[in-house]
């Protein structure tokens, strides 16, 4: 089991590698995740000392630190964001937590106006077009 686990990172790792060299795009990035983990059903992100978004899918688990310069970890923010949107549409209703900033929730401010609903829109928006 934990060779498993550090092969899903290692592949992750990869697949972020591809994002910040730009071959791939977040909405990419979050699906390529999604397709490693066979399907993602748990996504969470919040800051702190060792910020880092964490993925579980059936297949296993995986996580992506925070770091790097600040469009890099805007990006992968971003992927947080769309991993938790891919886990919904795979059908769990409570995959995880996301809690980008105090107005920017999963839990907390999903369906106000500029809130997690509207951004997360957004970038799909976005990244969708690419």
């Amino acid at each position: 089991m934990k060779k498993l686990k550090i092969q899903i990172i290692k592949m992750i790792e990869d697949i972020v590698r591809r994002m910040t060299e730009g071959e791939i795009n977040p909405l990419q990035l979050a699906r390529a995740i999604n397709e490693r983990l066979n399907t993602v059903n748990f996504v969470k992100y919040s800051t702190g000392p060792k910020t880092s978004v964490k993925f579980k899918g059936n297949s296993g688990e995986g996580n992506i630190r925070v770091c790097g310069d600040r469009k890099t970890r805007e990006r992968i923010i971003e992927v947080a964001a769309l991993a938790y949107v891919l886990a919904q549409a795979n059908g769990y209703l409570k995959p995880g937590e996301v809690h980008i900033s105090p107005r920017i929730s999963s839990k907390h401010h999903q369906n106000e106006p500029g809130g997690f609903r509207d951004y997360t829109a957004g970038l799909m928006a976005k990244y969708s077009q690419n």
